[in-house]
């Protein structure tokens, strides 16, 4: 998958070495909400769900839908909104930009590469996630961070005590991290609460 700026720096590395490996760490700082922190509801909010990936606010509409597999998957297991093919009331919009120095990434990837791995380097994806929510009578638009480092060659991990995951892998939990976060934050407002009980408790 070439969806992150770090993918370009990976081919560079494995056109001029062939054997340098390549691990990913989600920055843990944007993790805010889990599964079990989502209330549980009744009445499901059926959506139209609609996805755009962007590369320095560019839209790179090729990715589109890799990134919507992973948002609907994050959405449908909060089992508070099921995305739909047919048309509903209610919308959510959720732009993914990828924010970053594409030279400056392949400059990096370039350098390990001549040492053979011997000097390493790690590489950061920063994202801009923007969830739009719409409901027929009011619009919420929720504005939220991540970050995906990884280590490229003989580099010590960027953050302690967090497990190196793929590329692929990394960038699917960021964009469940932000789908999780902005359920959260939704029913904090107290939004997506149609009938909502605790977790735990009989519906």
């Amino acid at each position: 998958m070439n969806i992150t700026r770090v993918i370009l720096v990976a081919i560079t590395l494995l056109m001029l070495s062939g054997c340098i490996s390549t691990k990913s760490y989600v920055d843990p700082q944007f993790h805010r909400a889990s599964y079990n922190d989502i209330k549980h509801v009744q009445d499901i909010y059926f959506v139209n769900l609609t996805v755009e990936f962007q590369r320095n606010g560019e839209h790179m509409s090729k990715y589109d839908k890799e990134v919507y597999s992973f948002v609907d998957k994050a959405l449908r297991g909060t089992a508070v909104v099921v995305p739909e093919t047919t048309k509903q009331e209610k919308g959510i919009h959720v732009i993914v930009n990828n924010v970053g120095d594409l030279g400056e990434a392949a400059a990096k990837g370039f350098g390990v590469g001549l040492t053979f791995g011997a000097v390493g380097t790690v590489v950061t994806d920063y994202y801009k996630i923007t969830v739009e929510y719409s409901d027929g009578t009011r619009k919420v638009v929720k504005n939220l961070k991540h970050a995906l480092h990884s280590t490229i060659g003989n580099k010590a991990a960027p953050i302690e005590n967090v497990e190196p995951t793929t590329i692929l892998a990394g960038f699917e939990k960021v964009i469940e991290d932000a789908i999780l976060n902005f359920v959260k934050d939704m029913q904090d407002q107290g939004l997506l609460t149609l009938n909502s009980h605790p977790q735990g408790s009989a519906s």
